[in-house]
């Protein structure tokens, strides 16, 4: 069914019309936005493209896994504490992390010779294969060059900015204040007093 405005296919359909007027109305997302339906979209490929990137399709699994993986393969035997400072995420998730991918057959514990207080995660025969793996050039963003993957960097950073945050090095990004606008996480945020709903799912 196309929309009355438009050739698109009709999303939203109104057996009663709409603002007072007599009549079915049928209308695509465009139409029905107006204004705000680029930058909804936009929005919605953020979302749909980070989820994409904690689900792949491409090897080595869930990107969280793949990135364990890839800084076994780079330093080699590593302690969960070093290992959560480069991750820069919580001991507890970290945990469970570890835990999925040794019953996976990728990582195993071991003593440190030297000293055996300590206790190191290593990277079997399977986990080492897995590692290179993770590592290769085809992954999440192979389909775009060098320069778009440094134009999208570019982009990306310049609008994380805008919203508040700035980049660290050794921290990643921090906020330095809500955006100007009632953005995910923020007061006036999606399903939250005063934000926009997610139409796009």
């Amino acid at each position: 069914m196309k929309c009355q405005n438009c050739d698109n296919g009709a999303v939203f359909i109104f057996r009663h019309g709409i603002n007072g007027e007599p009549g079915e109305t049928r209308l695509c997302r465009e139409c029905f936005f107006g204004d705000e339906y680029a930058d909804m979209r936009l929005m919605a490929l953020l979302r749909h493209s980070a989820h994409g990137y904690r689900h792949p399709s491409f090897p080595g699994g869930k990107s969280s896994q793949r990135r364990v993986l890839s800084i076994l393969g780079r330093v080699g035997d590593i302690t969960q504490r070093e290992l959560m400072d480069i991750m820069n995420i919580r001991s507890a998730s970290l945990s469970e992390l570890l835990a999925k991918i040794e019953a996976d057959g990728y990582i195993e514990r071991a003593q440190i010779e030297h000293d055996k207080r300590r206790v190191v995660i290593r990277l079997t025969e399977s986990g080492k294969q897995a590692a290179d793996e993770a590592r290769a050039p085809e992954t999440a963003f192979s389909a775009l060059s060098e320069d778009e993957r440094t134009k999208l960097t570019e982009l990306l950073e310049k609008l994380l900015a805008g919203w508040g945050y700035d980049w660290d090095e050794t921290k990643g990004f921090e906020n330095r204040g809500a955006p100007p606008f009632g953005g995910p996480g923020f007061p006036g945020g999606p399903g939250k007093p005063g934000g926009r709903p997610m139409f796009f799912r």
